[in-house]
């Protein structure tokens, strides 16, 4: 499961020189990569493994429902909207509140459906990193997409 930011940096013959970006690779990467073409740079955020409960709100909010392993775009409200239910569920600890603000689910490689230390570890990381996301403006530039891939 993942939250990548894609920053969109092709540069256009009419863009401004203050307004290009400057690609470098400094790697052999075995093929040949043209910096002249790059038009998307593609960075991981967030990175998560059986935390269902987390994979359940963007497909719920994200997706409408529908679970086929797409990239699905997160608008900024929808990160504020899960950072407040995490601060929530972290707050109290609660079942039956984290059942109704970000409850679990089942499914193929999706781990328990327990509200255990577990649920709640992951809750906790998932808060503290988008809380830096959101106050180090590291969203800005680019857009989220969020991905899961079993």
């Amino acid at each position: 499961m993942y939250l990548n930011k894609k920053t969109y940096v092709e540069n256009w013959e009419h863009t401004p020189r203050e307004k290009e970006y400057d690609i470098t690779i400094k790697r052999k990467v075995g093929h040949h990569i043209k910096t002249e073409r790059i038009t998307e740079i593609c960075e991981q955020i967030m990175y998560w493994r059986k935390a269902n409960h987390i994979h359940k709100f963007f497909i719920d909010n994200c997706a409408d429902g529908n679970d086929d392993c797409q990239e699905v775009y997160v608008e900024l409200d929808t990160m504020f909207d899960l950072i407040k239910r995490l601060e929530s569920v972290v707050e109290g600890k609660d079942d039956n509140l984290s059942h109704e603000l970000l409850p679990t689910s089942a499914g193929f490689f999706f781990g328990s459906t327990e509200y255990d230390k577990y649920y709640y570890e992951e809750c906790e990381r998932t808060l503290t990193e988008l809380q830096q996301l959101i106050d180090g403006d590291l969203y800005k530039g680019g857009d989220l997409y969020y991905r899961a891939s079993w």
